[in-house]
């Protein structure tokens, strides 16, 4: 069984409504409803976390093409282990390549990875995640590596879910800056240092539940 793709980004991209296109190819045979049900669940995981601007495009797909070539008994069961190794490989390649779309979008600026745990459901974990990734404050602060997570505290704070300030713990890269709520004793050149590679890791830990998410995006708008 053979699974293979490729995506062209433009510089505008966020979830729903992405200047993206991609194709994707395989010959399993698998039925139609579940590869539909695959591909979904895979586009969540992958280029539906991508966010580079906050503008529309209607230029967007992503297509999956299977042509049952490679002779295996057909997929019709969503808990057999057949549809588990295959969901496994898709994800991973749309995964990749979302991350190749963000890259090439990126040239030279910087990668930002925002993590959300411990959140009360999926749709705050989203909700968090995108609100920081789209914050101009912290995608500012990430490009000129400026010590000020502040902007990081006003994103979360504005994204319109339940908090627990009390509870907060917020991480710029392996730094804590942020611990139950209160700022941590740390030198800003530290902070500096952890912003000041190509990838950077923003991570908010809410202390309110199981569910998590990650979203990617550029440091600033590309111009």
């Amino acid at each position: 069984m053979t699974l293979g793709g490729l995506a062209k980004g433009g510089r505008i991209a966020q979830p729903r409504i992405a200047n993206l296109l991609a194709v994707l190819s395989t010959d399993a045979a698998i039925e139609t409803h579940l590869l539909a049900r695959s591909l979904e669940r895979s586009t969540a995981q992958s280029f539906g976390r991508l966010t580079f601007d906050s503008a529309p495009s209607p230029s967007d797909g992503i297509i999956l093409l299977a042509n049952g070539a490679a002779g295996n008994t057909l997929i019709t069961d969503v808990n057999s282990w057949e549809y588990g190794a295959w969901q496994e490989a898709l994800d991973a390649l749309c995964i990749d390549l979302a991350q190749q779309v963000l890259r090439d979008a990126a040239t030279s600026s910087k990668i930002v990875q925002v993590h959300v745990r411990g959140a009360a459901s999926e749709a705050d974990a989203r909700q968090i995640a995108q609100t920081v990734a789209r914050s101009e404050a912290v995608r500012w602060a990430c490009s000129q590596a400026v010590p000020d997570w502040g902007g990081l505290l006003a994103a979360v704070g504005s994204s319109g879910t339940e908090l627990r300030p009390d509870l907060l713990e917020l991480r710029v890269g392996s730094m804590m800056v942020m611990l139950d709520g209160a700022a941590t004793r740390i030198e800003p050149a530290t902070i500096v240092q952890a912003l000041s590679g190509p990838e950077i890791e923003l991570t908010v830990d809410l202390h309110l539940g199981a569910q998590s998410t990650t979203v990617w995006a550029c440091a600033m708008p590309p111009e």
